[in-house]
C-alpha cells in the first residue's frame, strides 16, 4: 500500500466527531515486556507482558453546546468511552482502530496573541486493547436499510468480534434508531445472521459492544431501524473489527 499524507483523519469520541478540532492524533499499541531471563542463560530474554493502549491528541480550542472543550471535560475520568480512529477518513471499509479509554489529560492554553490551543490524552480500558477493523457504516440515514457486506474474515475460537457504535447527530419527533452487526458466508442477500444488537438510541449516544467466536462467516455488514416522525434522521458512523 502506497504511503499517504494524513488530511481527513476522522476522531469519534464517544458520541463526538472531534476530527475538525484536531491537528494531529496518535494511537499507542503495544505490551508491557516482562524479564524472563533464567540461571544459565547468556543473553537477556523478555516474554510478551500486557497489552496496552493510550491515544493522544492536539487541536484549536472552541466552546460551547458539543464542542470540543464540552466533549472532552465532561469525559475526563470517565472509563470504557468508545473510540474510533479512521486514517484514510470517513468511507465506507475503510481502515479503522476501535478501542474503549479514559480520557485522563486536558490541556487547554496558548500565549497571547496565539490560537487557543488544547491537548488531550487517554489510556485504554475495558480489558481489551486496540482493534483493527474497517468502517461499517457511515453518513446520515433517514429510512431503515443496510449497508454493503464487506469481507472481513472470520472469527476464530480464540477470537471475538467488536463495534462501536457512535450517533453523532438526531433529529425528527420521538426518533428512534435500532442498529444491528450482522455476517454471511457470502456478498449475496438473503442468509444474515445478526452477531451484534445495540441498544435503541433516541438521542446521541455511543456503545461498545461484543462477542466470542467462533463465526465461520467472512462478510460482514450494518442494518437499521428507524422510527418517529417529521423525518427523523440519525447520522451514525459503526466500526467493526475482530482480535
Amino acid at each position: 500500500m502506497a504511503s499517504q499524507v494524513i488530511k481527513d483523519a476522522k476522531l469519534y469520541v464517544g458520541e463526538y466527531d472531534l476530527s475538525g478540532d484536531h491537528v494531529s492524533i496518535a494511537l499507542t499499541y503495544g505490551s508491557e515486556p516482562q524479564d524472563d531471563t533464567a540461571m544459565g542463560d547468556d543473553t537477556r530474554s523478555n516474554a510478551g507482558g500486557l497489552k496496552t493502549v493510550s491515544f493522544s491528541g492536539e487541536g484549536f480550542w472552541s466552546g460551547g453546546d458539543n464542542a470540543v472543550d464540552d466533549a472532552i471535560f465532561g469525559k475526563i475520568g470517565t472509563a470504557n468511552v468508545p473510540m474510533t480512529i479512521a486514517p484514510a477518513g470517513e468511507t465506507l471499509a475503510n481502515d479503522a482502530y476501535l478501542f474503549r479509554a479514559t480520557p485522563d489529560n486536558y490541556a487547554p492554553g496558548a500565549g497571547v496573541g496565539e490560537m487557543f490551543r488544547f491537548s488531550v490524552s487517554a489510556n485504554g480500558s475495558g480489558g481489551v486493547g486496540a482493534v483493527r477493523g474497517i468502517l461499517a457504516h457511515v453518513g446520515s440515514e433517514t429510512e431503515t436499510g443496510s449497508e454493503t457486506k464487506q469481507e472481513l474474515g472470520a472469527v476464530s475460537a480464540s477470537q471475538s468480534v467488536y463495534a462501536a457504535l457512535h450517533v453523532l447527530t438526531v433529529s425528527g419527533t420521538d426518533p428512534t434508531l435500532d442498529v444491528l452487526v450482522r455476517s454471511d458466508a457470502n456478498a449475496d442477500a438473503g442468509g444474515e445472521s445478526t452477531r451484534l444488537t445495540f441498544t435503541q438510541a433516541t438521542a446521541i449516544t455511543s456503545e461498545w459492544k461484543s462477542l466470542a467466536g467462533a463465526i465461520t462467516d467472512t462478510f460482514w455488514d450494518v442494518s437499521w431501524t428507524i422510527g418517529g416522525t417529521n423525518t427523523p434522521t440519525f447520522e451514525f458512523v459503526v466500526s467493526v473489527g475482530i482480535l
